[in-house]
């Protein structure tokens, strides 16, 4: 009964996203995650997810990034497409809809989220499109640039089909910040 508590996705996704959400200490989204048993979801579950987690991360919780984003890389097959784009999603766009990153992570985060992604290209084309229909949060306008220079750095991260998708996003932002 308890691992059907713990791996409940709704209870989770509130977890990470209910005002700040509670704290997570090491180990306990990994338990929670394996719990939820990811791959086993329906895709909507997988992706609501994956955008809770990219959420979270984006607001500087080390410990949802490590267990949530970072270990797609130590086990690409335990992480299916769905929960990567949502996590991806939820790097760049928080819960009101507005563009808003991690400076310093979420360019990186995208490269690990992408690596084993069997289509990196259409993963960044909705992020594309997604970050063109929102507004842009305040933080974010007070550190886009700084964004854009992590984004830039880390090209040569991004899978090299969708490069150039990620480039086209670096310069939707750069247009954008001079407008």
């Amino acid at each position: 009964m308890q691992t059907v508590l713990m791996g409940a996705v709704q209870p989770l996704i509130d977890d990470l996203l209910l005002n700040g959400g509670i704290a997570f200490y090491g180990g306990d989204l990994t338990d929670r995650l394996r719990a939820a048993n990811i791959a086993q979801l329906d895709e909507p579950d997988q992706r609501a997810l994956g955008v809770a987690v990219g959420q979270r991360s984006a607001r500087e919780t080390f410990n949802v990034r490590i267990e949530g984003i970072e270990a797609c890389a130590d086990d690409p097959s335990g992480w299916p497409p769905a929960y990567r784009e949502g996590a991806l999603q939820g790097l760049f766009i928080n819960p009101d809809g507005q563009v808003f990153t991690y400076p310093t992570r979420s360019a990186s985060s995208t490269a690990i989220l992408l690596r084993d992604h069997p289509h990196p290209d259409k993963a960044l084309c909705e992020l594309r499109g997604l970050i063109a229909d929102a507004s842009w949060s305040i933080e974010f306008s007070s550190r886009a640039n700084e964004t854009i220079e992590a984004m830039e750095g880390a090209t040569s991260q991004i899978p090299k089909p969708a490069q150039e998708t990620w480039a086209a996003i670096i310069d939707d932002l750069k247009q954008h910040s001079v407008d």
